[in-house]
């Protein structure tokens, strides 16, 4: 046996039992959301490519974000749409920036499903239970209908990943109240919301609502 091993397994064995526990856990909770996040990753980039082209829904979205610019992108969704241009406006940037392709355009819906993936472990990571982040991620990562929308040219893709994160930073208001820009954030996230969405504000209004609450909690604590 080589000595820096003995040194090793003698210094292993003087370990607190709970304190090697608490190691082991940490090592295969890190694992565990590695897995998830791949199986995340692979269930929305297989098939991606379809073989049967763009929808008529998506045809439509492809037609608002194939405009020259951004202010025309705004202006088209506008008068042709009944929702909000955010989600079109975002997807011409993505076009500009990579291509016009069924295959590009998918790739951001595949993005913000990703993205609603880590939302979800961070969200389960301001519960109680250590745990719960795992659960949280792999919910998200393995849903057939987030990995349906996260393989279309539709917005409900980035409508779940701004839902999620209103829930991120609602949790977050409730355990750390004295942060400023978790507030702000909350605020940003619903004004996108219902810029993505036409009913989103049945999200919104609830979301204010635990806003005018934790304000209030903190006023007469």
């Amino acid at each position: 046996m080589q000595p820096s091993q003995g040194w090793r397994r003698g210094f292993e064995s003087r370990l607190p039992l709970i304190y090697r526990e608490e190691m082991c856990m940490k090592n295969k909770n890190i694992w565990l959301i590695a897995l998830v996040f791949i199986l995340g990753l692979i269930f929305r980039l297989i098939f991606l490519d379809k073989a049967g082209g763009l929808s008529y829904d998506e045809l439509v979205s492809f037609k608002q974000a194939s405009q020259s610019n951004a202010l025309s992108t705004i202006y088209y969704t506008l008068k042709t749409d009944v929702h909000m241009p955010l989600y079109q406006l975002f997807l011409h940037w993505w076009a500009k920036i990579f291509s016009l392709s069924d295959l590009s355009l998918r790739a951001f819906s595949a993005f913000c499903g990703i993205l609603t993936i880590i939302t979800g472990f961070y969200t389960g990571r301001e519960l109680p239970s250590p745990r719960t982040s795992i659960l949280c991620a792999s919910l998200f990562a393995i849903n057939s209908f987030f990995i349906y929308y996260s393989q279309e040219v539709r917005m409900y893709s980035l409508l779940i990943l701004l839902a999620s994160l209103t829930v991120l930073f609602i949790v977050k208001i409730k355990n750390n109240p004295e942060n400023r820009w978790t507030y702000a954030a909350l605020f940003i996230t619903c004004f996108a919301l219902i810029h993505t969405y036409t009913i989103a504000f049945i999200c919104y209004c609830p979301n204010i609502n635990c806003f005018c609450i934790s304000l209030l909690t903190k006023t007469t604590a």
